[in-house]
C-alpha cells in the first residue's frame, strides 16, 4: 500500500520535470545557459530521479543545489531542495530527517508565498507520518495540502491528495470513505488520460469493493486496470502482484479456472514484453 501511495508521489508531486533526458548531460547544457533558475531546477531533477537508483549521486546533486541556491539567495529553489532533501531521507527511513527537511522547506515557502511547493512539504510530511503507521496525524497532513491545492485550482496536485486520503482509509479498513476519495482522483486523471495513473487508481478501487465484497464491480475494475496496465507496457503494472488481485476475486467467488486463466495470461504478458 504505502509503495502505491510513493508511486503517486513520484508521478504527480514532481512533474514539473520532463522525461526521457539524459541526466548526466543536464547540468553541463544547464551551465552553458548560464542561468541560475535553470541550473538549480537541473540540480533538483538529477537528485530527486538519483533517489530511486544512485542515492550518493542523489545526495551530491542536492547538497551542490542547497549549496547554490543558498549562495545565490534562490529562495524557491532553496524550499524545493529541502523538500527534495526530505524525500532521500524518507525513502533512507530516516523520518525524523525527512520531516526536519520537510519543515524547513514548508517555512522557506510559507514566509515567501510558495503555495505549490507548501503543499508538497506538507503532503510529504503526510506520507512520513503515513509510513509509521501514524494514520490520523497523515491525514490531517493531506487534508491541509489538499485544501491548498483546492485554492491554486491546481488539479494535478489534487490527484495526489485524493488518492493518498483513499489509501490511508484503505489501511484503516474504513473502504467506502476510500472509495469516495480514489474516485475523486481517477476523475482528473480520466480528464488527463494519465494511462499510468488509471492503472494504480482503478487497482486501488478494485481493491476497496473486493473488501466491501462488491465483487462485479471488483472484477469491473481490475479489468479496467489490465486494460490500462496493457497499454502503458510498465512493467510494475504489468506485475504478477497486480495480476494476483483479480485472480483473487475469483478465488473469493470459487471461480476457479478463471483464477488459473488470468494468472496464465499474465505470464504471457510479461513474456511478450521482455
Amino acid at each position: 500500500m504505502k509503495k502505491i501511495a510513493l508511486l503517486f508521489f513520484v508521478l504527480f508531486s514532481y512533474s514539473l520535470f520532463s522525461q526521457n533526458q539524459n541526466l548526466d548531460s543536464l547540468l553541463i547544457k544547464a551551465k552553458k545557459n548560464n542561468n541560475d533558475t535553470i541550473i538549480l531546477k537541473t540540480y533538483a531533477k538529477i537528485g530527486f530521479k538519483s533517489i530511486f537508483s544512485d542515492k550518493e549521486k542523489a545526495v551530491k546533486y542536492i547538497l551542490d543545489g542547497k549549496k547554490l541556491a543558498e549562495n545565490k539567495n534562490n529562495k524557491l529553489w532553496q524550499a524545493e531542495l529541502n523538500n527534495i532533501y526530505g524525500i532521500y531521507h524518507a525513502v533512507s527511513d530516516s523520518y525524523d530527517s525527512a520531516r526536519y527537511y520537510y519543515n524547513k522547506s514548508l517555512l522557506i515557502s510559507r514566509k515567501y508565498n510558495f503555495k505549490k511547493v507548501e503543499s508538497k512539504s506538507i503532503n510529504n510530511l503526510g506520507l512520513s507520518f503515513w509510513n509509521q503507521s501514524k494514520f490520523n496525524k497523515a491525514l490531517d497532513f493531506f487534508f491541509t495540502s489538499l485544501k491548498i491545492d483546492d485554492e491554486l485550482n491546481d488539479e494535478k496536485s489534487k490527484i495526489s491528495g485524493y488518492s493518498n486520503i483513499g489509501l490511508i482509509y484503505q489501511e484503516m479498513k474504513q473502504f467506502k470513505k476510500a472509495l469516495e476519495y480514489h474516485k475523486k482522483a481517477l476523475k482528473i486523471i480520466e480528464k488527463y488520460n494519465d494511462v499510468n495513473g488509471l492503472t494504480i487508481s482503478y487497482n486501488n478501487i478494485g481493491i476497496c469493493y473486493r473488501s466491501l465484497k462488491q465483487y462485479t464491480k471488483a472484477i469491473e475494475s481490475y479489468q479496467k486496470r489490465i486494460e490500462f496496465a496493457k497499454k502503458s507496457r510498465n512493467k510494475l503494472n504489468l506485475s504478477k502482484h497486480y495480476s494476483n488481485n483479480l485472480g483473487n476475486v475469483y478465488i473469493d467467488i470459487k471461480a476457479y479456472p478463471l483464477c488459473i486463466l488470468n494468472n496464465a495470461d499474465f505470464d504471457i504478458i510479461n513474456i511478450s514484453i521482455e
